[in-house]
């Protein structure tokens, strides 16, 4: 009778480990399919209106405003909203110039917008922008029109910090197991502060400000 009773006992404990276990399992599963997570690579044309019109008026080649980088993001499908952050860096490739990009952000989308199997979804997002330029001039020393003085021989470096607000959409697709995966993402970034740029060397005004914005595909993986 007490081997019955233990025997009992044990296969009730199992039944209740399992049960918890897979509690447990179902809770991951979910919390997983709300996962919104996205990486890929894009390409963007930004505009530094003032400081290639600066360069350009003395001589000097325009810098230019296309870059590649990469993007991710991770978020948390509400219901309603999706909320999240991000953040990218891109570069140009240029001998005579270069510029790098960076930006962090906390972005609002949903996913409550479908189309076929296709999910619309809007996005809007604030965050803050890095660019750092690097110029190379003509002659040792050399100045436009005195607001550009290096003290680095024939390199300028400049650095720009401004708030920025992007608007755009994400075309995604939910997979088997529910998970979102992206696949392209297209936006406007607008720059919500006409800044100065910065001398690197010093970081006193350069005397010349630009309020940058930029185009932006991205495709992901």
């Amino acid at each position: 009778m007490i081997t019955v009773l233990i025997l009992f006992a044990s296969s009730q404990w199992s039944i209740a480990q399992e049960m918890g276990d897979s509690t447990q399992s179902n809770k991951y599963w979910k919390f997983r399919s709300k996962l919104d997570k996205y990486f890929g690579i894009q390409a963007s044309y930004m505009n530094l209106s003032n400081l290639n019109d600066l360069l350009q008026a003395n001589g000097y080649p325009e810098i230019s405003m296309l870059q590649f980088g990469v993007g991710l993001g991770v978020g948390y499908d509400l219901g309603p909203v999706l909320i999240g952050v991000d953040l990218e860096g891109n570069v140009n490739f240029s001998d005579k110039a270069r510029v790098r990009t960076g930006r962090v952000g906390m972005f609002v989308s949903t996913n409550k917008i479908v189309a076929g199997q296709m999910i619309v979804s809007p996005f809007v997002s604030f965050g803050l922008q890095s660019t750092d330029t690097r110029i190379r001039i003509k002659e040792e020393g050399a100045t436009v029109e005195g607001l550009l003085q290096s003290d680095r021989g024939n390199v300028i470096e400049l650095e720009h910090f401004s708030p920025v607000a992007d608007f755009g959409v994400a075309l995604k697709k939910r997979n088997a197991k529910g998970w979102t995966n992206h696949h392209m993402r297209v936006g406007y970034r607008i720059g919500l502060q006409n800044a100065e740029w910065k001398l690197g060397d010093s970081n006193s005004d350069a005397v010349v400000a630009d309020r940058i914005n930029a185009a932006y595909l991205q495709w992901c993986f």
